[in-house]
């Protein structure tokens, strides 16, 4: 069983999160106009399909995206040093 990333998960649905209310707030508002539904009704559906899409993709992609901020800091921080050493 391969071990999902929890802290990619979160960091994509974080990231979410702004779009998912946008979205759920206009789809509750046209809800509400259209009388096809409450508003809170609306938002939540629209938000818990976005949140479980980033959700997904953050787990099945956060630890290449993790791996490769790992490797951008250790290639910057390597790099420091080797300018530092030649000055």
């Amino acid at each position: 069983m391969e071990k999902k990333s929890k802290v990619g998960g979160f960091v994509a649905e974080f990231a979410s999160a702004l779009p998912a209310v946008a979205a759920g707030t206009v789809a509750g508002a046209l809800n509400v106009a259209t009388g096809h539904g409450g508003f809170s009704e609306g938002f939540d559906n629209t938000a818990s399909d976005v949140m479980d899409s980033a959700r997904e993709f953050g787990e099945d992609y956060g630890p290449a995206i993790a791996g490769g901020f790992l490797h951008g800091a250790a290639e910057t921080a390597g790099r420091r040093a080797a300018d530092r050493r030649h000055e």
